[in-house]
């Protein structure tokens, strides 16, 4: 909610006054989340989450959301096709490679008892999917400084 004050904050201010600062508002297991509550609640949280994919980028709020399966009763109509990057972990499903890479399911031909715990696929802007692997973490205090020096400029 604080997140969402400040892009209706920004939405409202002249453009020439806008504070872009970069705003990043992370939702791991955004399912759950959006599972756990009541009705009115969860279409409250979608109607905000939507409008941040759909003007936050000019706004420079952004949105990173993880999810155990991108259901698209999550998020709100058209609010799934607003992100700039689709990275899938692990083995993927027939289903979600439909929901999340429709375009591109075709370049996915691995069978799924190939792909290792760290490798999946990477869309950015639509442009062409690419199968991705990350290197195991060793030191986690090394990461967290790097992110929190990132979030900070």
């Amino acid at each position: 909610m604080e997140v969402y004050d400040i892009f209706t904050e920004r939405l409202s201010a002249p453009e020439n006054k806008r504070d872009k600062t970069p705003v990043v508002l992370m939702v791991d297991e955004y399912g759950a989340l959006v599972s756990a509550q009541d009705r009115k609640t969860a279409d409250e949280i979608k109607a905000k989450i939507g409008n941040m994919l759909f003007m936050g980028r000019s706004l420079g709020i952004k949105v990173l959301i993880g999810v155990q399966r991108a259901d698209a009763s999550y998020f709100q109509a058209g609010a799934r096709d607003q992100f700039h990057a689709i990275l899938a972990m692990g083995n993927i499903s027939k289903e979600q490679k439909e929901m999340l890479f429709s375009d591109f399911k075709q370049k996915m031909t691995d069978n799924r008892s190939r792909i290792r715990i760290g490798e999946g696929y990477l869309l950015v802007e639509s442009q062409d999917i690419e199968r991705v692997k990350v290197a195991p973490v060793r030191d986690f205090g090394e990461i967290n400084a790097s992110i929190i020096e990132a979030l900070s400029r």
